[in-house]
């Protein structure tokens, strides 16, 4: 039996955000694209190898806004929350991708950035994995940014390798190899992974937020997705985050890691923009119910201290 989906409701259809507020992504959307052997390019003109995802590559122009998604690896409701971080920036922008992978987040939002005309833009990608911090340097200069090694006027990157945690130290970080995207790092060494997958790990150094933050005023945005990490390190840096950091968009890993997040956050003078929770196994068995999630959820957080109180949200709240 067919239901007819007209019938269907925001009630029942939860994207996360609202729909009208994608008319403000129209003015970063570029023309006349044209496809480029190897690469997925979005209608913003930001190129992504399809070697990043499959080993078999692939070649694809997307002119459309990316509703849901961007095709690829992004959803509308991530897109949309960098937007809203990017024009509440301040001119000289700092931003910071923790769990980076390849910084796709760090690309869009200087994608935004340089067509808002911001006057300087330092990126900082903090990831685990040894084998990705290639990726990343790979995908700044296949967007026009310049590579961790070199010198630029007005755009600099820089690439820590870390995993993001509670306390300095150091952390176990194990996945299937660079198209595996659900690994992660645990406190001992183990022959099975979060997700009960069997996996070799390496030994990485583990910073907390506060530390990567040490030397800044004021970060823009902070982008993480930390697989299972990000409520203990969150609220490990609290007051440094409070005090520096004007908005962050969070992939969240279990129903009770976005549930701390919303009790911590709300209570200390964050506002909670839009979410969409993540979707789990219902009835997984594993210890952890990080490793249950297969889909992961978003929060986009404004911190009220900092961000612009004359920020026109139109539909947003």
């Amino acid at each position: 039996m067919k239901f007819p989906i007209e019938n269907l409701n925001s009630n029942q259809i939860f994207i996360g955000y609202n729909y009208e507020d994608t008319d403000r992504l129209v003015k970063y959307m570029e023309k006349d694209l044209q496809p480029i052997v190897g690469f997925h390019i979005d209608c913003f003109g930001i190129k992504t190898r399809y070697t990043f995802f499959r080993p078999e590559g692939g070649t694809s122009v997307h002119g459309e806004l990316p509703f849901p998604d961007n095709r690829l690896y992004g959803e509308m409701i991530e897109i949309l929350a960098t937007c809203f971080a990017v024009e509440a920036g301040s001119k000289e922008m700092v931003v910071y991708e923790l769990g980076a992978g390849f910084a796709p987040w760090l690309v869009c939002t200087a994608n935004f950035a340089m067509k808002r005309g911001v006057s300087s833009l330092r990126l900082v990608a903090v990831e685990a994995d040894p084998e990705r911090l290639p990726l990343i340097n790979t995908h700044f200069a296949d967007n026009c940014l310049p590579r961790s090694d070199q010198n630029q006027p007005s755009i600099k990157t820089e690439i820590v390798h870390a995993g993001v945690s509670d306390v300095p130290g150091s952390l176990h970080f194990s996945a299937q190899g660079i198209h595996d995207w659900g690994g992660g790092v645990t406190e001992a060494p183990t022959s099975t992974d979060y997700r009960g997958i069997q996996s070799r790990s390496v030994l990485i150094p583990a910073l907390p937020i506060a530390t990567l933050l040490a030397n800044e005023v004021m970060v823009d945005l902070i982008h993480m997705d930390i697989q299972g990490y990000e409520y203990k390190s969150v609220a490990a840096s609290l007051d440094a985050i409070n005090s520096k950091v004007k908005s962050m968009i969070i992939g969240t890993h279990s129903r009770v890691i976005e549930g701390q997040l919303i009790d911590l956050l709300r209570r200390s003078g964050w506002l909670l923009v839009f979410e969409k929770p993540c979707k789990f196994h219902t009835a997984s068995q594993l210890p952890d119910v990080t490793g249950a999630t297969y889909f992961d959820g978003t929060q986009f957080w404004v911190n009220e201290r900092l961000w612009p109180s004359d920020y026109v949200w139109t539909g947003a709240q």
